[in-house]
């Protein structure tokens, strides 16, 4: 017989050790089809969660930056910067979690940055944000535009773009494009609906100055007049009961009737003359600055 090799004399050394039994690994030895089952659930279980994970060429990134602007016509840096952007970044400032905040300062119009620190929900900061610009806009100049809040999101890119055309004018196509942005908002899946084209509608106004030296008035007192009588004022919010309710007074026009019934000025006593005394008022369309195309072909 040969000798017997280092590797069989070490094999009949080992002995079995009962504790092995009593182990985790032994459960799953002696439990073969269990085994083969559970890997069977697992594979399944990871095969749908892959097909049920979203896939997205361009992910959803919420860098949480917040931009507010506000334009004043004629305005020079220096006034937008004390007139407005100073009074913004003082009410702004307040809101807890900013990381950062930067304005500019342009001719005519004020632009303010403001980034918040990773660890705050964008929505709830995005909402304080329009808080806060709400109850600077009473302290803004009479002549500023409503301040506009804006977060910066790059899932802004349209996914759904279409064309609205039709044997009807301008002002009926918005009026249509109007009906369904209204309808598309009022999904919650919908983060914004934006039109482009067509006309808008605006109230025109078109003195006769051979009226307007009949009746010895000018330009500047008609302007005036006009400008005097259209505003909106807030005037407060007022608790009644449980609940809060916020006043305000509005003078705009809103329809042509009412404009075109203006008293513009009071001769003797009783006179009175009205704009559609001296001017020819009606609705007209905005002036375009972009066009938008449809193309059949």
């Amino acid at each position: 017989m040969s000798p017997k090799t280092q590797e069989s004399l070490y094999l009949e050394k080992l002995t079995y050790d009962p504790k092995l039994d009593d182990s985790w690994f032994a459960f799953f030895i002696e439990r073969k089809r269990f085994l083969f089952l559970l890997i069977i659930i697992i594979v399944i279980a990871g095969y749908l969660g892959l097909k049920a994970l979203p896939l997205e060429s361009n992910p959803e990134v919420s860098i949480g930056v917040g931009v507010v602007s506000v334009a004043l016509p004629g305005g020079s840096p220096e006034v937008m910067e004390d007139l407005v952007t100073k009074k913004l970044e003082k009410e702004i400032s307040k809101i807890k979690g900013i990381d950062t905040m930067t304005s500019t300062s342009m001719n005519s119009v004020s632009v303010i940055s403001v980034q918040f620190k990773s660890d705050t929900d964008t929505a709830t900061a995005m909402r304080d944000l329009k808080d806060k610009v709400d109850l600077v806009k009473p302290k803004l100049p009479a002549d500023a535009k409503d301040p506009t809040v804006t977060e910066v999101s790059f899932d802004d890119t349209p996914i759904w773009t279409f064309s609205l055309a039709g044997k009807y004018d301008g002002f009926k196509l918005r009026e249509y494009a109007t009906t369904i942005q209204e309808e598309l908002e009022k999904n919650v899946l919908v983060s914004d609906v934006t039109i482009s084209g067509g006309d808008e509608t605006e109230y025109g106004v078109f003195i006769d100055p051979k009226k307007l030296d009949a009746y010895g008035l000018t330009i500047g007192a008609v302007n005036s007049t006009l400008a005097a009588e259209n505003f909106t004022v807030p005037i407060g919010q007022y608790d009644i009961g449980s609940y809060t309710h916020s006043f305000t007074v509005d003078e705009r026009y809103y329809t042509v009737a009412s404009l075109r019934d203006l008293v513009i000025a009071k001769t003797g006593t009783t006179g009175i003359i009205r704009l559609s005394d001296i001017a020819r008022v009606e609705e007209v369309a905005k002036k375009r600055t972009t066009i938008a195309r449809l193309s059949d072909k």
